[in-house]
Formats: structure tokens, sequence, C-alpha cells
């Protein structure tokens, strides 16, 4: 029984370490090339496939991109200090999350389609 376990701890631990990379790819793809390979669904998906693994299994990397927002900038930007915070809202799609967050603080709301998708040629 103990062999069982440890093998498919193994594999959880594979399949995180892969997870990551994956993603961490397609975030520089995203942030720093402006073109990505997957269409946000795609990697919602796997975003939310490790977050549950990395729950189940207690192992959570240091370059995992549930513990970062964006990704490492390629170039270097003067900082800037707003004087309302920017935030973000985790993914959510229901309209009834939004109207609760707008309730709570001031708020712009824009609507982010995902580009990948629209594109059917060499864009």
């Amino acid at each position: 029984m103990n062999r069982l376990h440890s093998k498919s701890k193994k594999e959880d631990v594979r399949k995180i370490t892969m997870l990551v990379a994956k993603l961490n790819r397609y975030r520089h793809e995203y942030y720093n090339k402006a073109k990505p390979s997957v269409s946000d669904a795609v990697y919602d998906h796997l975003f939310d496939e490790l977050q549950k693994l990395e729950k189940k299994t207690g192992i959570i990397l240091s370059n995992s991109p549930t513990q970062t927002v964006g990704f490492e900038p390629v170039s270097e930007l003067e900082k800037v200090r707003h004087p309302i915070p920017l935030l973000s809202l985790d993914k959510t799609k229901q309209t009834e999350e939004l109207l609760q967050m707008a309730r709570t603080a001031p708020a712009l709301l824009m609507l982010k389609l995902d580009y990948s998708r629209l594109c059917t040629g060499d864009c």
C-alpha cells in the first residue's frame, strides 16, 4: 500500500512540475510577447488543475503561477503609485460577483476579449 501511495505522490509531483513549466511558458507568451499560444479558457483549465493538485498534495513550487500575479517583465517601466489600488477579480464570470465587488469600492469594470479566440488567421 505504501508503494502505491509513493508512486501516486511522485506522479502528482511530476504533474505539478509539468503544469508550472507549461503555465509559466504561457504567461511569458502572454505578458512579454503579446502572442499567447493558448486561449484564456485553456490557461484557466490548467491553472485550476494545478491549484487542485497543490491543495491535494500540499506541494507548491516557488515559481508556481498560483503564487504570483502577472509575469517577470522583460523591460523596466517607471513605477507609478495609483491613488486607488488597481485590483483584479479572480476569473469571475458571474454578474452578481461583479456587482458585489462594485458595491464595496469604487470600480471601473472593463470587458476583456480573448483575442486568441477571435483571431482566425495570421494575427
